[in-house]
């Protein structure tokens, strides 16, 4: 195979359209340098008779055309997922899968010449699972980064309680929905790796979301716990930001504890259903609950031992003998991994429930980011999967004039298909529990992710497409299963195939207002012009808070840190934001319902006005969904993330000002949520989906 057929195997672009609509051609070095790192003659394997995987869509053609020749001689067999089995017709030179096949897993299966010949079918829906109420409501809610809420209870960190505390009180303002930042497993050992983006794994939760103090076998030792522990507790609560080392070793001593306390005192019931969710967990469930394991082993040793690369190399295959023997030695140790993977789960489903049970319609929205991290449980497990050789990122833009490295890994597309997208059908099944819609970050890279040597900067790289339609059918298939929205965030350079797929398949959209514009003159998207399948923010935790971007606070921390590029990207970013003051500004004068004058300047218009001219804007527009940040409600300045910076910026640390009791006890903040929920009723009035 030459390497433009491996090029085309691979499935990496020649050229693309840029953001600006032109096409860009990629430097043939920079292809060939990513076919190196990205071919791999072990996975070169022969399908025999069949292929890996088919995934079928409601409406398809249901025929399989196998390698050989059928005749009525062979028999080939359909299991399907409820364990049914079927023989199936042969009509002219393919295999007829029936026609009343139900939706799911099923299993092809044929002996041809004394030896068996199998492959995965999946049939799905068309559409994702889409709830009645947004057909004749439009609902709002806020998107709350976890970690960054304070109360009079957690330890310094927001957790699975005070997410309980805040839906209720919430739910009585009008919610429907609370956004929150992916939940996925990190790095729980040193608490050096805190980015929510950039986790161990995306199957598993992180446990330092538990209350432990609400475990029912562990209540009284909890609170000994507490009082020991009353000191170094009170100043994690009154910093105002998350100390995560500090906090991991509390959290995970309080764990251990409560694991005692929990073999201790348990009684038959309990322990039956710690056992049966051990027994019903997934082989991946169980890999990752060992990697934490081996990890803390080494760690202990040497706390530079950061990755699983820098393990003995008989610990760096999950299948080793020596990795076998660990696990039986260890499996105490692996059950105690399990036993805080159940407590998590047991408490996001009771923070779910409670959402029902307050009024909300569709409660906790998840968040999937995008990849993992280089040295997580994820790429140990599946290192036939992931390339840890090659980044992911996204390619120059007038955001990122370099184009930006995220230093996660590369997924293989074909290793994906040949494990039946096994990895990929966990990872949105683990995500869809416990939450009543699933926003995907980066959507895009269901069909196409820019990718590039991990040691190399995004010019170096070009885009690796994946197989959209299977892909989005899996996701069909689990959202009806969990009847689970979905909502793509779809930012930046979206592809037609990408908005084609969406529509199709009923995939929510996702419009944030400070990049949403009218026209050339840049003016803003007046509300009645909005989506109404999407989910419309007024900003992101990748962008400056509603206050802060007012004031350009995240251009003065880029001037204070010397990371402008140039000068000259300095000036037009500060030009930029003055465009869109002046945007502003005619926007909300151009409303019916504002009060302010059209001869206001920007300097007359402070945070506070502007943050509840914004709320309102939004909630008027016709998007189904909106949903704001309690930072803004807040007016605070600083950004919970900077991109682009490191350990220059505290990222994922800053918490919010003031509690819960406080957030939900101003008189102040509670008017303009009565504000926006009347907003979102005519809304609905006037786009016809409420009657009056």
């Amino acid at each position: 195979m030459n390497v433009n057929e491996k090029i085309k195997k691979l499935g990496l672009a020649r050229s693309y359209l840029n953001h600006n609509k032109k096409a860009e051609e990629i430097n043939t070095d920079h292809l060939h340098a990513l076919v190196e790192l990205l071919e791999n003659p072990g996975n070169e394997a022969s399908h025999g008779i069949f292929e890996d995987c088919y995934v079928y869509v409601q409406g398809d053609e249901l025929v399989v055309t196998p390698s050989i020749a059928p005749n009525d001689s062979i028999q080939y067999i359909l299991i399907l997922e409820d364990g049914e089995v079927l023989n199936l017709t042969v009509d002219k030179g393919k295999i007829v899968l029936p026609n009343d096949m139900p939706f799911g897993y099923h299993q092809l299966n044929v002996d041809w010449n004394n030896k068996l010949y199998s492959s995965k079918i999946i049939y799905a829906p068309k559409q994702c699972y889409m709830p009645e109420n947004l057909q004749s409501h439009k609902i709002w809610g806020c998107a709350l980064q976890l970690y960054t809420l304070r109360s009079d209870s957690n330890w310094g960190m927001g957790n699975l309680t005070d997410l309980q505390q805040f839906a209720a009180k919430g739910a009585r303002q009008g919610m429907n929905v609370l956004g929150l930042n992916p939940m996925h497993l990190l790095f729980n050992e040193d608490g050096r790796n805190f980015s929510p983006y950039s986790p161990s794994s995306r199957i598993l939760l992180d446990p330092k979301y538990i209350d432990w103090q609400k475990l029912p076998e562990a209540e009284q030792a909890m609170a000994q716990f507490y009082s020991e522990h009353n000191e170094i507790i009170t100043d994690l609560r009154s910093d105002d930001l998350v100390n995560y080392p500090v906090y991991s070793q509390l959290i995970f001593l309080a764990a251990k504890i409560s694991y005692e306390q929990f073999l201790e005192n348990a009684d038959s019931a309990r322990m039956a259903e710690f056992n049966e969710y051990i027994k019903n967990s997934s082989e991946s469930h169980k890999l990752i609950c060992l990697f934490q394991v081996i990890y803390s082993h080494f760690f202990q040793q040497n706390n530079e031992i950061y990755s699983w690369q820098q393990w003995p190399v008989e610990f760096q295959d999950y299948q080793s003998q020596a990795v076998q023997h660990f696990a039986i030695e260890q499996d105490d140790k692996i059950r105690f991994y399990q036993f805080m993977q159940w407590v998590a789960n047991e408490q996001l489903a009771s923070a779910q429930n409670i959402t029902k049970e307050s009024g909300m319609s569709l409660g906790l929205y998840r968040d999937l980011a995008v990849g993992v991290d280089n040295h997580g449980a994820e790429t140990w497990m599946y290192s036939d999967i992931y390339n840890c050789h090659v980044s992911v990122g996204a390619p120059p833009d007038a955001l990122a004039l370099q184009g930006q490295n995220w230093s996660l890994p590369v997924m293989n597309p074909a290793a994906l298909k040949a494990r039946g997208y096994e990895p990929f059908i966990e990872m949105i099944r683990a995500n869809m529990a416990h939450a009543g819609a699933l926003r995907i970050d980066h959507i895009m890279g269901l069909f196409r992710i820019w990718c590039m040597p991990a040691d190399k900067d995004a010019s170096f790289g070009t885009y690796i497409h994946y197989p959209l339609r299977e892909l989005i059918a899996i996701l069909a298939l689990e959202s009806q299963r969990y009847e689970c929205m979905v909502i793509g965030e779809d930012l930046g350079v979206v592809p037609d195939e990408i908005s084609k797929a969406m529509k199709a398949a009923d995939i929510y959209s996702y419009k944030v207002f400070l990049f949403e514009r009218e026209n050339k003159e840049q003016d803003l998207k007046s509300p009645q012009n909005y989506d109404e399948c999407a989910l419309a923010t007024l900003s992101t935790h990748d962008l400056p808070t509603m206050a802060g971007y007012w004031q350009s606070i995240d251009l003065e921390i880029l001037q204070r840190l010397e990371l402008f590029p140039s000068k000259e990207d300095r000036e037009n970013l500060i030009e930029d934001r003055l465009h869109f003051q002046r945007a502003f500004i005619r926007a909300m004068t151009e409303q019916s319902d504002t009060s302010i004058p059209n001869d206001i300047s920007i300097s007359e218009l402070d945070e506070k006005m502007v943050i509840a001219l914004a709320h309102e804007y939004l909630a008027s527009s016709k998007a189904n969904i909106t949903v704001f940040q309690p930072d803004d409600f807040l007016a605070i300045l600083q950004p919970i993330n900077l991109p682009g910076t490191t350990d220059q910026y505290p990222n994922w640390r800053r918490k919010l000002s003031h509690t819960i009791e406080e957030f939900f006890n101003d008189e102040v903040r509670l008017s303009q949520m009565r504000s926006i929920d009347c907003k979102r009723k005519y809304s609905a009035i006037k786009t016809g989906q409420l009657k009056n």
